[in-house]
């Protein structure tokens, strides 16, 4: 999701790909089977612009 690429404070993410909601842009996502994490990532998708969406990895320690 790219973090929405370019995030706008007090909105959220400006476009999201697919039918995805902007709250899934980013972060822990809660489903009633359990949570998804949603990497920010370090690419682009369409345009090779980001605003406000800093690049990131992620390493999940799962005990």
């Amino acid at each position: 999701m790219h973090g929405g690429q370019v995030f706008i404070p007090g909105f959220g993410a400006l476009v999201t790909p697919g039918a995805a909601p902007k709250s899934w842009a980013q972060g822990w996502v809660d489903f009633p089977m359990g949570k998804l994490f949603v990497s920010r990532g370090v690419g682009t998708s369409i345009l090779p612009v980001r605003f406000n969406a800093l690049p990131e990895y992620v390493i999940l320690d799962l005990h």
